[in-house]
């Protein structure tokens, strides 16, 4: 490569979420101009440990078209759900045929869990990584393959779905040095 280069290294934080390249168009980035984050600062992952991605989000064109409105993380059956911030519980219990928790944060931002077997109740107020449920079994879109199943993660901002990974902590941006000795001739 000729003339100068700088190479972009994005490091990630504590939000070890990686995408495990299941196929379909990327998802669409979130409003620039939407919280990245509860009000006392940006959220964590709902999994202890690295997640995968197994589904990603895709907003939908409006309020009822198709899409995902969160992400799939692969899961164990049982396996602890993390609050993703502060906030207080507004549901905790079925909705249709699995069981949903729904944390409001404040200032509108609310994150979603499901199928997730509350350890909270409704009007609890939870702190950032509290053990909020279990997940469980019963999310019919999940591509894992038994044992394994999903946790399906929303994010919203009044109305308007977010994507989850937007919300995680990315760290900083460091440039590194461009070094002639590596310059292609």
């Amino acid at each position: 490569m000729r003339g100068w280069a700088v190479a972009l290294l994005l490091t990630l934080g504590t939000g070890a979420v990686a995408a495990s390249g299941h196929g379909g168009p990327p998802s669409e980035p979130t409003n620039p101009s939407s919280p990245r984050g509860s009000p006392r600062g940006p959220l964590r992952d709902p999994l202890r440990g690295p997640a995968e991605v197994l589904r990603d989000f895709r907003k939908p064109r409006d309020r009822y078209a198709p899409g995902h409105r969160g992400v799939d993380l692969l899961a164990h059956p049982r396996q602890e759900v993390l609050a993703a911030a502060a906030g207080t519980v507004g549901h905790a219990g079925f909705v249709v045929d699995r069981h949903v928790i729904a944390v409001n944060h404040g200032d509108g931002l609310s994150t979603t869990y499901e199928p997730v077997l509350p350890e909270v109740a409704a009007g609890q107020r939870v702190a950032r990584g509290e053990v909020i449920g279990h997940v469980t079994g019963g999310h019919p879109e999940c591509p894992a393959k038994p044992p394994n199943t999903c946790l399906h993660w929303g994010v919203r901002d009044h109305d308007a779905y977010l994507d989850p990974l937007g919300a995680l902590p990315t760290g900083g941006v460091r440039l590194l040095p461009w070094r002639a000795s590596e310059a292609e001739p």
